[in-house]
């Protein structure tokens, strides 16, 4: 059964759907599977459907006859399609980076990727790029040539953020850090207390009453987040370190690679403690800490050799087992 349509979308969604079928964009189809019409108001007063391969109508049911940017991974199927084979490149959905090691070399990626799209018919928006230049901003982080780091913009509404009175506002705040969460040693550690409040909170609105130690805490997140060091960007063939810690309330795990004998950090690892895990002895928390951070950066360790490090000793007992 069709969903019903909207007396003003009525003739517009006709009129798509007859040019759709009449350009071979799409067919009558006999799938046993359909989804809803759904018609969405544009910006400009138009509006644009999202019909998903298949969808009723109430001109029948039709199937796309190729790839519709409608379906969930389809802008990054479509793209990972048109710049296949190309390592100097990196596509996300719609935006695409290039690196390069020399201004020479970077003409001759750019012209590279300018013919593939060119061949698939595909245009740029101009206003929106960036050529040449040695750090840009991609999916919300600063990328330069040495590693990744916060935006300051960002950094800094999370330094003048006051301090929250209520739940929603505490959310808000924590949802701000957790964002850059990897850039952050001991990031659970320090935000224990504030999570503390959501727990078993019922209403957005419910006011905090912040202790002195929720204010330091609150103080501490932030220039904690301020003082975040560069993650450097993987050297394949570098040796791994993994440091490893548990508190009484936390467990994290920091990952380096190890360049010229220098440690570089690539990420870092936090999460809060259950109260079952709070409970364990000693021993315990360390091993989690070691097993949670390996797990956690398994897409960077697996098939590789790396190193743990741990300050508790009676551990390298257990791995030597």
């Amino acid at each position: 059964m069709p969903r019903r349509l909207h007396p003003k979308s009525h003739d517009a969604v006709k009129a798509e759907f007859v040019f759709l079928l009449s350009q071979g964009i799409i067919r009558p189809s006999k799938s046993p599977w359909s989804s809803p019409l759904h018609v969405v108001p544009k910006q400009d007063s138009t509006s644009k459907t999202f019909p998903s391969t298949a969808v009723t109508t109430h001109w029948g049911l039709y199937e796309y006859t190729r790839l519709c940017f409608e379906l969930v991974n389809a802008p990054q199927t479509f793209m990972h399609g048109v710049l296949r084979g190309l390592p100097f490149c990196y596509v996300y959905l719609d935006d695409i980076l290039c690196f390069s090691e020399s201004h020479e070399e970077h003409k001759g990626h750019l012209k590279t990727i300018f013919e593939r799209l060119q061949a698939h018919g595909l245009k740029l928006n101009i206003s929106k790029c960036q050529f040449g230049v040695p750090e840009l901003t991609f999916l919300g982080h600063l990328v330069t040539a040495q590693g990744l780091k916060p935006l300051p913009e960002k950094v800094d509404a999370v330094l003048q953020y006051q301090l929250p009175e209520t739940i929603a506002a505490l959310r808000k705040f924590l949802g701000l850090l957790n964002f850059y969460r990897r850039f952050v040693p001991k990031a659970a550690e320090h935000q224990c207390l504030l999570h503390s409040f959501l727990k078993g909170s019922k209403g957005n609105n419910r006011r905090i009453d912040c202790s002195p130690q929720a204010v330091a805490a609150f103080e501490k997140s932030k220039h904690t987040l301020a003082e975040t060091t560069l993650l450097c960007h993987p050297a394949p063939s570098a040796p791994l370190a993994l440091h490893v810690d548990a508190s009484d309330f936390a467990i994290g795990g920091a990952l380096h690679q190890v360049i010229d004998g220098e440690l570089q950090p690539l990420a870092f690892f936090s999460r809060k403690s259950s109260p079952a895990e709070i409970s364990y002895s000693a021993y315990d928390p360390e091993l989690l800490a070691a097993y949670s951070s390996v797990k956690h950066f398994r897409h960077m360790l697996e098939a590789r050799e790396f190193i743990i490090y741990t300050d508790h000793k009676p551990l390298t007992f257990a791995f030597r087992q």
